[in-house]
């Protein structure tokens, strides 16, 4: 079983305007035309700005989670702050809703061991029984290079899932959403998610709204890293996501774990 989990950023220049209807409306007709289900892990002020949006993404039967508030990153807030900003996040999706939100997944992947050791303690007070914020990759801005690669239990009896990595010479590689999804041939992102299964796990694959763009111009005052890495391969993201659901079933974190239950 393989399930797929998309966000919906903050990102003004991205996600503002007309683009973020856009570029949903895409993403919804293309898992409707493989009958996919996913979780969105969409950021509060969205749901404050766009209700209707919310509600069609749940009319179309897609399980709905946190992505915070304001999309900070969890490891430069403190305790109180990143318990007041989930709270107003959950409040948002819960009002467009009308159900509560059980999942999370932090900004960048921005949990941190060494600097938010009350994360889960926070999760577990606002209800959150499902969380995504764990990168088993270490790069300069996130992830946790030792940490549990598959499904597993946390603080609190919370449930870790991490998008997925294939292992190679005790390395963890990324290759299954964003960046690393645009960078990588297909043959290697399906071999990666066949290994997986026969591991008896099911594969995270995760991407953004925005990446159903085939071209996306420069943002003024970009830097060049940053456009590098929203921008790259880009055109090639909606084809490998044909692919991805073509050769494997897709559901969303609630149906999995539903499914598991009975």
């Amino acid at each position: 079983m393989t399930y797929q989990k998309l966000d919906l950023t903050t990102d003004e220049s991205i996600n503002e305007g007309k683009r973020l209807p856009q570029t949903l409306f895409k993403t919804l007709h293309l898992l409707k035309r493989y009958n996919a289900k996913a979780t969105f892990f969409i950021v509060g002020h969205i749901a404050e700005k766009y209700p209707d949006l919310i509600k069609k993404i749940q009319s179309d039967g897609h399980h709905i989670g946190s992505h915070s508030h304001s999309h900070r990153l969890i490891y430069n807030m403190s305790r109180t702050d990143f318990l007041n900003d989930l709270k107003q996040s959950i409040n948002a999706l819960s009002a467009a809703t009308q159900k509560e939100i059980d999942s999370f997944r932090a900004p960048a992947w921005s949990y941190s061991s060494q600097q938010t050791e009350w994360f889960w303690e926070i999760l577990n007070v606002c209800g959150i029984q499902y969380d995504s914020s764990i990168f088993p990759f270490k790069n300069q801005l996130y992830g946790e290079m030792n940490a549990e690669r598959h499904i597993h239990k946390r603080g609190f009896n919370i449930t870790e899932i991490p998008p997925s990595t294939m292992r190679y010479c005790n390395v963890n590689i990324p290759f299954s959403g964003g960046f690393y999804l645009r960078s990588m041939p297909y043959r290697l992102i399906k071999h990666g998610v066949k290994t997986i299964h026969r591991s008896g796990h099911p594969a995270v694959i995760y991407i953004h709204p925005y990446e159903m763009f085939e071209k996306l111009r420069k943002i003024s005052g970009q830097k060049y890293i940053d456009y590098f890495i929203h921008h790259y391969n880009i055109h090639t993201t909606i084809y490998k996501m044909k692919r991805l659901l073509t050769d494997f079933k897709f559901c969303s974190i609630e149906n999995f774990f539903n499914q598991e239950l009975n």
